[in-house]
């Protein structure tokens, strides 16, 4: 098998999947640290769906002023609010949920584009490989969440995700990436999705 596959995550909300851009030279040592103590595994995960607004570093939502009423049972059952639909606000579900934390964003965050997410994988990709026992590690993209336009950035207006994970493996090239983790979710919670060959319509 795969062995043990590792996410190194900066944080979640306010703190982001990875942190501001000023601190990613910190991030990567920090990274290298934690490696370096860190037995039985040569995979690792540089932060989790970059694209997704909860994930920048600085964001503050008002999970309150999603009008869902369940913020109550999310709290409880979904500390990190992974299960809300803005989590894939492209996504048709026919309901009253807002699909977008637009309303509810208190403090924006620093946005984690193509060229400052490169940026840190670089940065932490080159500080594990430099750790002695650890050249030949695989250092891996981390996954871009699917169904969410919610980071938009010049050649990329309407936040496409395929293109935004395309751009990134675009900035770093054949030779400066070892792999990449994909969430390969369906557009709901139907099995018969799984095996489905209905797309998004225009412009997804």
């Amino acid at each position: 098998g795969y062995g043990v596959i590792c996410r190194l995550n900066n944080g979640y909300e306010p703190e982001g999947t990875i942190p501001h851009s000023s601190q990613y030279e910190n991030f990567a040592r920090r990274v290298a640290n934690f490696v370096s103590i860190s037995r039985g595994c040569k995979i690792w995960i540089i932060g989790n769906e970059m694209n997704s607004a909860v994930e920048r570093p600085g964001i503050q939502i008002d999970w309150s002023r999603h009008g869902s009423g369940l913020s109550d049972v999310l709290d409880e059952a979904d500390p990190l609010h992974h299960g809300l639909p803005v989590r894939f606000n492209v996504l048709p579900d026919y309901s009253d949920e807002i699909r977008t934390t637009r309303g509810a964003i208190i403090s924006p965050g620093e946005s984690i584009t193509p060229n400052l997410y490169a940026r840190c994988y670089q940065l932490c990709r080159t500080a594990i490989q430099r750790l002695p026992g650890h050249e030949e590690d695989q250092v891996l993209v981390g996954a871009v969440a699917p169904w969410n336009t919610q980071t938009t950035y010049p050649g990329n207006p309407n936040g496409d995700w395929v293109q935004y994970f395309r751009d990134i493996l675009a900035l770093l090239g054949p030779k400066s990436c070892d792999g990449f983790a994909l969430h390969t979710y369906t557009h709901g919670a139907d099995p018969a999705q799984i095996t489905s060959d209905v797309k998004l319509p225009p412009p997804f």
